[in-house]
């Protein structure tokens, strides 16, 4: 899907050290898949990854409420 593929460009982004450029396509996602828990614990890791430390904790609390059970997010 268009969403997976998304995704593992923004990993691959990030663990090549363009963490701004997987921080704004995550955050492009968001608003197509604003409750989907696996994009946005993501895009609460490169927000933390980038600094973003406050906006990673909201978008982590919005995912686990989505998924309580879901061991990656908690």
């Amino acid at each position: 899907t268009i969403l997976r593929y998304e995704l593992l460009t923004a990993r691959e982004e990030l663990e090549t050290g363009k963490v701004d450029s997987a921080t704004e396509r995550l955050n492009e996602l968001l608003p197509l898949y604003e409750n989907d828990a696996q994009l946005l614990g993501f895009a609460a890791n490169a927000e933390n990854y980038g600094g973003n430390w406050p906006r990673a904790q909201r978008l982590l609390s919005k995912a686990r409420e989505l998924a309580p059970a879901n061991e990656d997010i908690a």
